[in-house]
């Protein structure tokens, strides 16, 4: 695996085993698949518990289950990636409105309730429009 990217790895392994002339067996996958992310530190330990469940023979060696394990950890992986980032973005967003533009120096001004006014029902009348004088000829 070179330089800990596992998603480069996991490409190429899918690829060499979808193309190779030779299938291997579930153990030699098992072992080829188990020997190379072991190696990642994300991996390590998660290799060294599945190695101790397989000796304590509460798990069966199964290639398949590594590979599971893998890429939900690099699922995990992504997400707390993006949570990561949003938070940090959200926050960022959150402080910039939060933070006063100018400290001013007056204390401030003290509120004082104005006493409402009473509201009192007006009696709408229709007006009436203005007769219309008209001058008479004679």
């Amino acid at each position: 695996m070179e330089g800990n990217n596992i998603e480069k790895f996991l490409h190429e392994w899918d690829i060499h085993l979808m193309h190779s002339k030779f299938k291997l067996t579930e153990a030699v996958q098992e072992h080829l698949f188990k020997t190379q992310i072991k190696k990642h530190p994300s991996f390590h330990l998660m290799v060294e518990l599945y190695e101790m469940a397989v000796r304590n023979r509460t798990l069966s060696r199964s290639y398949d289950y590594l590979r599971e394990q893998v890429d939900e950890e690099i699922e995990k992986q992504k997400l707390d990636q993006n949570v990561a980032k949003l938070t940090q973005h959200v926050r960022g967003k959150a402080f910039s409105v939060l933070k006063p533009e100018k400290e001013s120096t007056k204390p401030p001004k003290a509120q004082v309730e104005k006493p409402k006014k009473k509201a009192t029902a007006k009696k709408t009348t229709a007006k009436k429009a203005p007769a219309k004088k008209t001058a008479v000829k004679k």
